[in-house]
């Protein structure tokens, strides 16, 4: 039997010092390098590529209250590559110091909490150490092999400095956020497009069939 090719693995230079690298070509489970990544920490090169970001400990923490990791998950996202996705590695409730039952509880609270809403934009994965990151990693690898790697690409709206009515529009499939703005110039309001669905194709880039995928979204919930 023919042995599988290994997808080739690039990790991003920023990494160099954390090893991973060097534990990825002692899994011999992908043909690694290690390069500079316009985004994401992480590349499989496959049919369908995946892009990981890892954030470890007081990283994840601060970069998600500094708005840093929305950043990188819209560009990841924004990207042409086929599955984005999150690893949180090494997060502890625990900050130093004396801390109480109160406060660990409280760190666990909004820790989940964040991931809840992650999930909604992003694949996010938690892994205890960098060995569990890279048993991830590596069973990714082998269903990719295995053709039965699946995924469905998610949707990412910022929603900060969007009036509500673009939102909803923009939440639908194929339907952009300069979309959705074009629809609410040629229309009005959500309700008055949504009357007249079938002249949505009037707009750029809307085809037949993509407005029939919008149509059963719409009737169907």
């Amino acid at each position: 039997m023919k042995p599988k090719e290994l997808p080739k693995l690039i990790v991003d230079v920023h990494e160099k010092d954390s090893g991973i690298l060097e534990d990825l070509i002692e899994r011999d489970c992908a043909d690694c390098s290690m390069e500079a990544l316009d985004i994401g920490d992480i590349l499989i090169q496959s049919k369908i590529p995946v892009l990981a970001e890892i954030k470890r400990g007081n990283d994840y923490t601060n970069s998600l209250h500094s708005g840093r990791l929305s950043e990188q998950i819209f560009r990841m996202l924004d990207s042409t590559l086929g599955f984005p996705m999150l690893i949180i590695e090494g997060w502890s409730p625990y900050t130093g110091g004396d801390t109480t039952e109160q406060d660990w509880q409280k760190q666990v609270d909004m820790h989940r909490k964040s991931i809840r809403t992650l999930n909604r934009r992003i694949a996010v994965f938690e892994t205890k150490d960098q060995v569990d990151t890279i048993d991830l990693l590596e069973s990714i690898i082998k269903d990719i092999q295995d053709g039965k790697f699946l995924h469905i690409q998610r949707k990412v709206i910022l929603v900060d400095d969007l009036d509500d009515q673009i939102v909803l529009l923009a939440s639908l499939p194929n339907i952009s956020v300069t979309r959705a703005k074009e629809i609410l110039d040629l229309f009005g309001s959500p309700e008055n497009a949504f009357t007249h669905i079938d002249s949505w194709v009037e707009i750029n880039g809307i085809t037949d069939s993509r407005l029939e995928k919008i149509k059963d979204i719409w009737r169907n919930g």
